[in-house]
């Protein structure tokens, strides 16, 4: 006989998908519960920044008012709030840097530039020469004429964070010579000029822009240090990751997280009326930063009103989050609950062949013309039979078995027979079986039960009866491996779905 313990479990997802529908109750009140919640949860949190707002403009000062709230302080508050009004400040200038300087634009990792490698040949006054040069590269007549050339992408506060200059043995080990052997001795004679810019195009022409300074400059100079030669000796156009500018983000960033962190303390060591006074003042500090950067939202933003109202995203949310959760439910209990799903189990798994199925739905008397649609939806492709019709077809089989093989009694068992027993059908169908000549005993759990299976073995043919949803299925194997031990004929179940 077949070994009835199966290694894996055959299951219809179709099914798992239907007993979802079947549950639309439970679904529909899930999506409405977590629609509702979700979208009230968005709205408080609404509530509450509309709240914040509306006392920040309640609390909102001017300068005037500042010092008028400082006077208002003891000697030691006041000097406590001063202090961290002055952090509040480089704080603040500090972000406005981050938020307009040019050199904070550029992606470190990423930096178009133009190293540019001068040599100045002098027999007298060298290093005041090269100093010369590189002075020359910030003079205000030069950054005018760069910021000129930036097309408004650079400032004049721009200019020295994006063009360096460095000169002598400082810039020697960085930059080199490109086939040129340099004596220690003339080290300090070289000028290193890199030219930075927001892209490849905008770096070449600040550099030529360079170029053209330092050959004009370099008749001047003759003028005033003597005879000598400036040579280009090299000319590189770079990309990629530039040490210098990582270097500058870092330092401005770190002394943000101090200055942030300085604050922090100072407040926390005043008294509440000191640190609402520098609070004003930061919120005073924002706004004058806010109108320099763009006066209309400043104007806007001061005047704006917040309107709190639900959100419908939140709600569409929340009601797809609920149908997630109960159809998440429902397909961790039909594949981890351990019980018989649906009829086509018993078939699929152990070949067992089924009389019939008995239909037990519970019969809603709230809308239940949608559990009927989607009954007849899920046997769209079935003869649906009426109860009369189902047990005539049961009673039909189980005859037609008995009569072909010769059985004259049948034993009835499953792991739920205890409840099955006392449903009228049971015993309509052993007054009908007993008519025909079979005797129908409807016994007891085998399982735990010695008298009835003993009662079993001796009748020799049995039929399973079953329940969705009750059924354990590890139950079902052991009465089927029991079966297969004792020689006894299966010949097929009966299933009461629920």
């Amino acid at each position: 006989m077949e070994n009835y313990q199966q290694e894996e479990r055959k299951l219809c997802f179709m099914d798992c998908i239907w007993s979802v529908f079947f549950k639309w109750r439970i679904l529909l009140i899930a999506v409405v519960l977590f629609a509702i919640l979700f979208g009230t949860l968005k709205y408080v949190k609404d509530s509450k920044a509309q709240e914040r707002t509306e006392n920040n403009k309640m609390t909102e000062a001017t300068a005037d008012d500042i010092q008028d709230q400082l006077q208002k302080l003891t000697d030691v508050d006041k000097a406590k709030a001063e202090t961290a009004m002055h952090f509040v400040k480089s704080l603040c200038d500090k972000k406005k840097y981050v938020r307009d300087a040019a050199v904070m634009k550029l992606d470190p990792y990423d930096v178009n530039r133009v190293v540019l490698c001068y040599y100045v040949k002098s027999e007298k006054n060298t290093s005041n020469l090269v100093q010369s040069y590189s002075n020359t590269c910030l003079k205000p007549e030069v950054l005018s004429l760069l910021v000129a050339d930036s097309n408004g992408t650079m400032r004049y506060s721009d200019i020295s964070d994006m063009i360096t200059a460095k000169s002598g043995e400082a810039a020697f080990p960085e930059y080199g010579v490109n086939n040129y052997i340099i004596p220690a001795s003339e080290e300090n004679t070289f000028l290193y000029v890199t030219v930075r810019g927001s892209n490849e195009e905008q770096a070449q022409k600040l550099a030529e822009r360079i170029k053209q300074v330092l050959q004009v400059y370099s008749v001047e100079a003759k003028d005033v240090y003597g005879a000598h030669s400036l040579m280009l000796m090299s000319e590189n156009s770079l990309s990629g990751r530039d040490y210098e500018i990582t270097k500058v983000q870092d330092e401005v960033f770190k002394s943000i997280y101090e200055m942030s962190r300085d604050i922090a303390d100072s407040t926390g060591k005043m008294s509440k009326e000191a640190a609402q006074v520098v609070d004003n003042y930061a919120v005073v500090l924002e706004q004058e930063v806010l109108k320099d950067s763009n006066p209309e939202d400043a104007a806007i933003n001061k005047n704006e009103k917040i309107n709190v109202a639900v959100s419908k995203k939140w709600v569409i949310f929340g009601a797809f989050f609920g149908a997630l959760l109960i159809g998440g439910i429902e397909v961790l209990r039909w594949l981890i609950g351990g019980k018989l799903n649906s009829p086509e189990e018993l078939q699929q798994n152990f070949d067992v062949h089924i009389y019939g199925v008995i239909e037990e739905r519970k019969k809603h008397k709230i809308l239940s013309l949608i559990d009927d649609l989607i009954y007849k939806l899920k046997n769209r492709n079935k003869k649906i039979l009426n109860e009369k019709q189902n047990f005539r077809m049961i009673l039909s089989g189980i005859c037609l078995d008995a009569k072909r093989r010769g059985i004259s009694s049948i034993y009835m068992i499953g792991t739920e027979i205890e409840s099955i027993n006392e449903k009228a059908i049971m015993n309509e169908l052993k007054s009908e079986l007993a008519s025909e000549g079979v005797n129908l005993i409807i016994g007891q759990d085998i399982l735990c039960d010695s008298k009835a299976l003993l009662e079993m073995s001796q009748t020799g043919h049995v039929i399973l009866v079953e329940e969705t949803g009750f059924s354990k299925y590890q139950e079902i194997i052991r009465e089927m491996e029991i079966c297969q031990n004792q020689n006894i004929n299966i010949l097929g179940s009966i299933v009461f779905s629920h």
